[in-house]
């Protein structure tokens, strides 16, 4: 491989990694970017009108110099028929004959040169109005995609704003929903604590009642021949089992 073509392919390395490196900017930060891209067009809009400027100056010096020498080509033409028209004259003596032809000789010789001139400077005037003309389209075709391309990045921003004012707002929303969420569940909580309480109390209740109910079960039942022991047993005691009058009259004794 040449050495020539290394350095093709290291320029376009280069132009590539160039590319990436922009495409890396435009998407980190796009807004700069694209007032860039817009600085860029401008500067390219005022050389490209100097340009038209410059040629406008040229088409007027071609067309100017194309005018200049088509008149004086006319003129000679003229010149050379008035002499074409002299020589017409039978009456014209042999000398000024002579003459009149060795000058219409010179004349057309002086045309046929001048000829390729004329067609120059008129093909010169042409090309400088279409290289004007085509300057001059180029200048308007770029202002128009300037203002084209400011639209759509007022366009593109006016979009992200909206869609940052609209994700700010669903953020606020989702924030707030968050904390009525947060409630919801502490609220669900309070009523698990109550719902407890509730089955606590509950089950307090069963266990107070199976108490009370034990309590009767295992209460021993008091028969008869437990009534007339527990007679006997006040009697000795000293202890009246007997009616309010009796127990008056054993305390009277005292």
């Amino acid at each position: 491989m040449g050495f020539s073509n290394l350095f093709g392919i290291f320029k376009k390395n280069v132009a590539n990694a160039g590319e990436a490196f922009e495409d890396a900017i435009i998407n980190f930060d796009p807004d700069t970017a694209s007032e860039v891209d817009i600085d860029k067009m401008q500067h390219a809009l005022d050389e490209l009108l100097r340009e038209v400027a410059t040629q406008d100056i040229e088409y007027i010096r071609e067309q100017k110099e194309a005018d200049e020498i088509v008149v004086l080509y006319n003129k000679r033409i003229e010149a050379i028929e008035h002499v074409q028209t002299q020589l017409d004259n039978p009456e014209i003596d042999e000398g000024r004959k002579q003459a009149l032809e060795s000058a219409l000789d010179k004349g057309l010789c002086s045309l046929e040169e001048m000829e390729p001139d004329v067609e120059r400077e008129k093909q010169e005037a042409v090309d400088a109005k279409e290289l004007l003309d085509d300057l001059s389209q180029q200048a308007k075709d770029l202002s128009i995609l300037m203002k084209d391309y400011r639209k759509q990045v007022t366009a593109a921003k006016t979009a992200v704003k909206k869609n940052e004012a609209e994700a700010e707002r669903s953020k606020r929303q989702a924030d707030k929903a968050a904390v009525a969420s947060g409630i919801k569940q502490k609220t669900q909580k309070f009523g698990k604590a109550v719902e407890a309480m509730n089955k606590k109390a509950e089950e307090s209740k069963v266990t107070a009642s199976a108490a009370k109910m034990k309590e009767k079960l295992l209460k021993p039942v008091e028969t008869a021949d437990d009534a007339i022991m527990k007679e006997a047993m006040n009697a000795v005691s000293g202890k009246s089992t007997g009616s309010a009058r009796d127990r008056l009259s054993r305390l009277k004794k005292k």
